[in-house]
C-alpha cells in the first residue's frame, strides 16, 4: 500500500515528463561533471601530498625511523587516500540525488502551470471558456497565468456582449415579423450560435 502511494505521488510530481526529465538530467549532469572535477582535484592533491611524504620517508635524513615505522606511516597514508576517495564518492552520489530530487520538485512547479495553461487553451480551441481557477502556492509563471486569466475574462465578456447583441437582433426581427424562408433559416442559425456561446461560458 505504501509503495502504491509512493508511486502515485511520483506520477503526480511528473506532469510533463519530456520537459521535466530533460531539465533534471541536464542540470544534474552538469552538477556531476563539476563534482567529479572537484573530487579529482582534491584526491589528486591528497595523493600528491602522500607521495611527497613517502619520498621524504625514503630519504636518508629519516634513517632514524625503523622500517616498521615507515611501513606503518605509508600504510596509513594509503588508507587515508582510500577513505578520501570513498568519502568523495559517497558525497558525490548524495549530492547528485539531492540535486535531482530538488530539480524534479522545482520542474514540477514550472511544468504544472504550463500544463494548466495548455489545457485551458485546448478547451478554448474546442469552444469552451471554462473557469481557469488558480495556481498552487509556490507555482512558477504566475504572471503568465494571470495574463491568461485576464484574457479568459475578456473573452467571456465579449461572448456575453455578443449574446446580448444577437438576442436583441433576434427579438427585433421577430417583432417586425417576416415570412422569408432565408431570413427564418438565418434566425435559426443565430439562435443556435447564441446557445453555443452560452454553453461555452
Amino acid at each position: 500500500m505504501a509503495e502504491h502511494t509512493h508511486a502515485r505521488r511520483l506520477r503526480n510530481l511528473v506532469v510533463d515528463g519530456g520537459l521535466q526529465w530533460r531539465y533534471v538530467l541536464w542540470v544534474t549532469g552538469m552538477t556531476v561533471v563539476v563534482a567529479v572535477a572537484l573530487g579529482l582535484l582534491i584526491v589528486q592533491q591528497s595523493t600528491f601530498a602522500s607521495e611527497q611524504i613517502i619520498t621524504a620517508l625514503q630519504d636518508e635524513a629519516t634513517s632514524w625511523l625503523d622500517a616498521q615505522a615507515r611501513a606503518a606511516v605509508i600504510a596509513q597514508l594509503g588508507q587515508t587516500d582510500l577513505r578520501l576517495v570513498a568519502t568523495m564518492t559517497a558525497v558525490g552520489f548524495g549530492l547528485t540525488a539531492v540535486v535531482a530530487v530538488a530539480l524534479l520538485w522545482m520542474s514540477h512547479r514550472m511544468a504544472g502551470p504550463l500544463y494548466r495553461i495548455g489545457y485551458e487553451l485546448e478547451q478554448l480551441r474546442q469552444g469552451r471558456l471554462s473557469a481557469p481557477g488558480d495556481l498552487r502556492r509556490g507555482d512558477q509563471f504566475r504572471h503568465l497565468f494571470d495574463a491568461w486569466r485576464a484574457t479568459h475574462d475578456a473573452l467571456c465578456e465579449r461572448a456575453r456582449a455578443d449574446i446580448a447583441v444577437m438576442t436583441e437582433a433576434i427579438d427585433a426581427t421577430q417583432r417586425v415579423g417576416t415570412h422569408s424562408p432565408s431570413l427564418h433559416a438565418a434566425l435559426e442559425e443565430l439562435r443556435q450560435l447564441v446557445e453555443d456561446k452560452r454553453a461555452s461560458l
